[in-house]
């Protein structure tokens, strides 16, 4: 999913957060963490090319899928559970909280977006076969071009 359906989408979200709560910073922290949870991009782009980076490369690697390895250490399965239990163990704090909504709801609609396995989309599948991108997305799909 592109980094303008993200923003749209986390605003949507983060507002009927807002609607629901009555919390503006549980909303902020929702709408921020459901846009830069994609910062893990950064992390693999700079595993591929180092600290060199060039903004318009950087989108071209990802929708072109130039990599030959995909951590994406952020989008994982786990991470909601994990989520999950601190917001529940800290009395549902506004910062835990969410950022358990923000990742939620980028991980669903990725998953949703994205033609890929469920698997895809644990940390520990991945790290399973080797972070290759030959096991992690599906054979023979279509992909939307910036």
């Amino acid at each position: 999913m592109q980094l303008k359906h993200h923003a749209a989408m986390s605003t949507v979200i983060s507002a009927g957060v807002y609607y629901l709560s009555g919390s503006w910073g549980l909303a902020t922290v929702s709408f921020l963490s459901g846009i830069l949870m994609d910062l893990d991009h950064v992390i693999d782009y700079v595993l591929h090319h180092g600290t060199r980076f060039n903004i318009k490369d950087f989108f071209r690697f990802f929708m072109e899928e130039r990599y030959t390895r995909l951590t994406l250490i952020f989008h994982g399965w786990e991470w909601l559970i994990i989520l999950f239990i601190l917001s529940w163990l800290t009395g549902w704090d506004i910062l835990v909280t969410g950022v358990f909504i923000g990742f939620s709801q980028h991980l669903i609609l990725d998953k949703l977006y994205n033609i890929s396995r469920f698997s895809s989309y644990s940390f520990f599948y991945r790290l399973s076969v080797g972070f290759d991108p030959e096991f992690i997305y599906l054979k023979n799909r279509k992909r939307d071009v910036l």
